[in-house]
């Protein structure tokens, strides 16, 4: 627990982890994170954004609940059978 730097309420602080005051709002608008680190780090960011939104809009047109089988689970099957 740490006080709000602003009101002095008690919050929750997880090392690694944004924190916010439920009481006074305080830290609510994060900053963010797309210049910190060196160009690969940078990279590697953008293009995990880019394929998780890509994932997410094909996810989101589906309309039927679907789970793909990996090669294990279909060798498994096959052996049960």
């Amino acid at each position: 627990m740490k006080p709000c730097p602003s009101c002095g309420a008690q919050i929750e602080a997880n090392e690694g982890y944004p924190f916010w005051c439920e009481h006074c709002d305080w830290n609510l608008a994060i900053p963010l994170k797309e210049r910190q680190g060196n160009a690969w780090e940078r990279l590697e960011r953008k293009m995990r954004d880019t394929y998780g939104q890509a994932l997410f809009k094909e996810l989101q047109g589906g309309t039927e609940l679907v789970t793909k089988q990996g090669v294990s689970e279909r060798v498994a099957s096959y052996l049960k059978s």
